[in-house]
């Protein structure tokens, strides 16, 4: 009887998150119909006109592709059916998504043969095609390993957290393909403070929503313990960083005549010092030897230093902006940047008087660990995103001075290093952090009267089994 009151609570959580997604999705949906219908002249593949053609991709490669993959991941939320339907439905769904993403990429193809375009040039073409490559790979995995032929119940049993953790995984990377894309058509369409601008920026934001909803929605996987291969891609990233910005951007000053290198400050201290660090101060509880005191003390000492990078960053851009007399805050970028700051601060204050001085009771802090976690994760996933879109924006201006040219070669690869960066910390915490305690604080409060957490560890194990093998098959 308590496990089926759990269930149904957990079912009802659920429900709601699934409505959030579903409800960001439509509104992501009617923006981005507004966008290319009203601004950018209509949707056509057969039309002379280059743009109508163009306007093909960013339509199905959203709303044909990221949105249908986010439907195939919640159906086994959203389909009241015996298992094998829901999987044959999520099978389906993620088919489609998979031919309308081919229909997406032929019309960008085709419109750069019209307006002779180089293909593949920029960092959303890398990280796009990536992701459908993988994409491809996974659903041929799913359909072999899960329908038919299908491989023994020991083996499925053992692949499908892999095959969860990479669905997600794509899923982040389809999102930030669509928001880097975003990015190069507002640079590329040089827009300024106008409707138009501020329609994507929110197009943008409704694509992100969507992407964390569906993931929170679906979110219950196990992790793979990756933490050596995050400290070698925290060591590649940094040092992809200092190398394009001493040797390709000219160095780093706060003073200087040469006003790129106070600019250059702000993505040596959002990277490394936000991101990184921030990243560092996540996998703190694993690192870190000792009691939990000096892990949770290193934790939020790494958190405070990341917030103070990221406010010297902003201040190195505002400051650049000033000198130059540009214009703030006009750019998806700047919103979603200043968004991600402003929870993470938000976020650090929160985490400090809860957990450290002066600390709230047991149970709240109990109550409050998963929401705690989880939205650092999102946090983590804003700022990368943030980071990539800026990255777009700089490969699309510097493409236009050839003596800029070979540096995007080292923007690529810090994109991919640190996008993988980001996916790693984020499956990594998830399952042991979220829904482990989530699990023992449900159990807990059915066996104990919320008297006690540690109660609920000798029943994980059984209630977590039960959980998953409910909903996993």
């Amino acid at each position: 009887m308590d496990s089926v009151d759990y269930q149904a609570s957990y079912k009802r959580s659920a429900s709601r998150l699934t409505i959030a997604a579903h409800l960001f999705g439509i509104l992501a949906i009617i923006l981005m119909l507004v966008w290319l219908l009203h601004y950018q002249g209509g949707i056509e593949y057969d039309s002379d006109d280059p743009r109508r053609v163009f306007n093909v991709h960013p339509f199905l490669m959203f709303c044909g592709f990221i949105f249908l993959v986010g439907e195939a991941m919640m159906s086994f939320k959203t389909v009241k059916a015996q298992r094998k339907a829901q999987k044959i439905v999520h099978m389906i769904l993620q088919l489609t998504a998979l031919c309308l993403g081919v229909v997406g990429i032929c019309a960008v193809f085709k419109y750069h043969d019209m307006v002779n375009i180089e293909d593949m040039f920029s960092m959303h073409a890398w990280i796009g095609l990536i992701t459908f490559c993988l994409f491809c790979l996974q659903w041929l995995f799913g359909m072999s390993t899960f329908m038919f032929p299908g491989a023994s119940r020991t083996t499925r049993a053992r692949l499908l957290p892999w095959h969860v953790c990479g669905g997600r995984a794509l899923l982040y990377m389809a999102i930030c393909t669509a928001l880097t894309g975003l990015m190069r058509q507002f640079t590329f369409l040089a827009l300024k403070d106008h409707r138009e601008s501020r329609l994507i920026n929110f197009t943008g934001l409704s694509i992100l929503l969507f992407g964390i909803f569906v993931d929170l929605s679906v979110a219950l996987a196990r992790y793979v313990p990756v933490t050596v291969l995050a400290h070698l891609l925290f060591i590649a990233v940094t040092t992809l960083v200092f190398v394009w910005l001493l040797d390709k951007r000219e160095g780093l000053a706060f003073k200087s005549d040469n006003k790129f290198k106070i600019f250059n400050l702000h993505p040596l201290f959002m990277i490394i010092g936000f991101i990184l660090i921030g990243g560092e101060a996540i996998m703190a509880y694993k690192t870190v030897g000792g009691t939990r005191t000096t892990q949770r003390t290193v934790h939020w000492v790494l958190h405070l230093i990341a917030l103070i990078s990221g406010g010297l960053g902003i201040y190195a851009v505002f400051k650049f902006q000033n000198e130059l007399r540009g214009p703030d805050m006009y750019t998806l970028h700047s919103w979603l940047g200043i968004i991600t700051i402003s929870l993470y601060a938000l976020q650090w204050i929160l985490g400090f008087f809860w957990y450290v001085f002066p600390g709230a009771e047991m149970g709240t802090r109990a109550s409050y660990l998963p929401w705690h976690t989880f939205l650092g994760i999102v946090i983590l996933f804003l700022s990368i995103c943030t980071a990539e879109m800026a990255k777009m924006a700089y490969r699309t201006v510097a493409a236009k001075r050839t003596t800029q040219k070979k540096i995007h070669w080292v923007l690529h690869l810090t994109t991919l290093v640190s996008g993988g960066l980001g996916i790693n910390a984020v499956f990594k915490f998830y399952h042991e952090k979220v829904v482990g305690r989530f699990l023992d604080l449900r159990v807990s409060r059915i066996k104990t009267g919320n008297k006690s957490l540690f109660p609920a560890m000798a029943h994980f194990s059984r209630i977590s089994d039960f959980v998953l093998g409910h909903l996993y098959g």
